[in-house]
């Protein structure tokens, strides 16, 4: 059986896993890495793309800015936008809170945004989108939704880019170092004469086995609620569980004909 069916054809119980150690040369391994990880990018992506509708202001406007206020949410219902410009006078709103200044600003062709986010400065500017409504703001609570909402569709493809790739970057990070040292710990058991892993090959091999269910497993939960925590949590346990399962039904030794 040619890769990856020979992969897919590995996973499925925990004889197989163990089996299948010697299927893949560390090409097809690295791939095979690369597409678990992709799979639990695919929730992100599209919680991001469609599931969210708003971020938190914290992310851009910091979340001491002072900012949000019932005066502020005040000024900013009075505002309005037709066609993507401001037709009343521009508004300025400025907080200084430790000598750090805040800025949220509505000019004629753009609103601004300044403040400073985990110690870094941080400047947006934006265009109006066309359902811009500042009268949907009544208080403090609304005038934070408000700007989350909109500055989210503003830089939709950024976000959603710049996210997936954070936690993507992050996913393989985990997975990469979880699989390797449960390869190396594999490893070690090369030499005993109650191990039939040979190299250190088959024991990454044999934890990109265990890992291949619980990884489409935590996709389908993405899937159907996206937590990033259960995600992990998931693929970690799932994985663990199931290489104890493999020792259970196997103890590391090839099934005597």
């Amino acid at each position: 059986m040619k890769f990856p069916l020979n992969y897919f054809a590995s996973i499925l119980s925990p004889t197989r896993c163990f089996a299948g150690r010697k299927n893949l040369n560390w090409f097809q391994a690295l791939v095979t890495l690369i597409f678990l990880n992709a799979l639990l990018v695919i929730p992100v992506t599209l919680y991001y793309a469609v599931g969210l509708e708003q971020i938190p202001v914290a992310n851009f406007l910091g979340a001491d800015a002072g900012l949000l206020t019932t005066e502020n949410a005040a000024a900013v219902q009075q505002i309005t936008v037709a066609d993507g410009q401001l037709t009343t006078p521009p508004l300025e709103l400025v907080n200084t809170v430790e000598n750090k200044t805040y800025r949220l600003a509505f000019l004629k062709d753009t609103w601004q945004v300044d403040g400073v986010v985990e110690g870094k400065a941080m400047h947006y500017e934006m265009r109006y989108p066309s359902d811009f409504n500042p009268q949907e703001v009544t208080d403090r609570q609304s005038l934070a939704n408000f700007l989350g909402k909109n500055f989210y569709r503003s830089n939709r493809p950024v976000l959603i880019l710049s996210y997936s790739l954070s936690l993507g970057v992050m996913l393989f990070a985990m997975s990469f170092l979880l699989i390797m040292g449960g390869a190396f710990f594999l490893w070690l058991t090369r030499k005993s004469k109650f191990s039939d892993i040979g190299d250190f090959r088959q024991g990454f091999n044999l934890m990109l086995n265990v890992f291949g269910l619980p990884t489409l497993l935590a996709m389908v939960v993405g899937l159907v609620h996206f937590d990033f925590v259960w995600m992990l949590s998931i693929q970690t346990f799932g994985g663990v569980l199931l290489l104890l399962a493999v020792y259970a039904k196997t103890k590391f030794k090839d099934a005597k004909e």
